[in-house]
C-alpha cells in the first residue's frame, strides 16, 4: 500500500518542481531569447519586402515577442518595481494590437512611443544590473552586453520617432508621410548614428533632433568602450 500511495503524494510536488525548473531554464536563457527578439525587431525587414504585410502582421508580432521576452528579464524584487513592470508590460502588449489606429493619431502616437521608451529603458536598467553583477565573464554576460547595446538602439528609434511626432520635419531625407517607411529609415539612422558612421543621407535639422543625435552617438560609443573594458577586466581577473 505504501508503494501505491507514494506516486499520488509526490505528483503535486513534482508538477510544481517541473514548472519551477521550466521557469529557471527560461531565466537561464533570458539573454539569448532577448537577443533573438531584438534581432527580429531590428533586422527581419531585410527578408520582407512587402511593406503592408510587415506593418500589419510582422511588426506587431515582433513587438509582442520582444515585450514578452523582456518581461522575463526581471527577477521579482519590491512591490513597486513589480507594479511598474506590470503596468508598462500591459501597455506595451496593448499597442501592437491597435498599431494602425494608434499611429494615425498624433497624441496616441506620442503616448505609445513614450511608453516604449520608458519600458525599454526600464528593461535596459535591469540588463545592466544583471551583467555588471557577476565577477567572471560568461557567454551570458557577453550576450547580455550585446542585448544592452541593441536595447539602446530600440530606445533611440522610439525617441527619434517621438521627436518627429512632436516637431514634424525634425529630420531631412526621411519619408515623413508614411509611418512604415519612416520607421525603417529612422531604424537605419539610429544604428548609423550610434555607430558614428554618419553617411549623411538622413540629417537632423531641428534643435531637439540634433541634440538627441549627438547624445545617442556619444552614448553608443561610451557603451562600447565601457563594457568592453569591463568584460576584459573581468576576463583578466579570471585568468589571474
Amino acid at each position: 500500500m505504501d508503494v501505491l500511495t507514494k506516486p499520488s503524494k509526490r505528483s503535486p510536488k513534482s508538477a510544481t518542481g517541473r514548472l519551477r525548473g521550466y521557469n529557471e531554464k527560461l531565466f537561464l536563457y533570458r539573454f539569448e531569447l532577448l537577443l533573438f527578439s531584438l534581432f527580429l525587431v531590428l533586422f527581419d525587414k531585410i527578408f520582407i519586402r512587402h511593406n503592408e504585410i510587415y506593418v500589419r502582421y510582422v511588426w506587431p508580432i515582433n513587438m509582442l515577442v520582444l515585450g514578452l521576452v523582456s518581461f522575463g528579464i526581471f527577477k521579482e524584487r519590491g512591490f513597486y518595481i513589480k507594479l511598474i513592470k506590470n503596468v508598462l508590460f500591459i501597455l506595451s502588449m496593448f499597442i501592437p494590437f491597435f498599431a494602425f489606429k494608434v499611429f494615425n493619431n498624433r497624441e496616441l502616437s506620442m503616448a505609445a512611443l513614450s511608453t516604449y521608451v520608458v519600458y525599454y529603458a526600464f528593461i535596459l536598467t535591469e540588463v545592466f544590473r544583471q551583467i555588471l553583477r557577476p565577477r567572471v565573464v560568461t557567454a551570458s554576460v557577453v550576450i547580455g552586453a550585446l542585448c544592452g547595446y541593441l536595447l539602446l538602439v530600440v530606445i533611440g528609434i522610439f525617441t527619434f520617432m517621438l521627436i518627429e511626432y512632436y516637431h514634424p520635419g525634425s529630420f531631412s531625407g526621411t519619408t515623413n508621410d508614411n509611418i512604415t517607411i519612416f520607421y525603417q529609415e529612422i531604424t537605419y539612422y539610429t544604428m548609423i548614428t550610434m555607430s558614428t558612421i554618419g553617411y549623411g543621407d538622413i540629417v537632423p535639422v531641428a534643435h531637439e533632433a540634433r541634440m538627441l543625435s549627438a547624445f545617442f552617438g556619444t552614448l553608443g560609443q561610451f557603451y562600447v568602450v565601457t563594457f568592453v573594458a569591463i568584460i576584459v577586466s573581468k576576463f583578466s581577473s579570471r585568468l589571474g
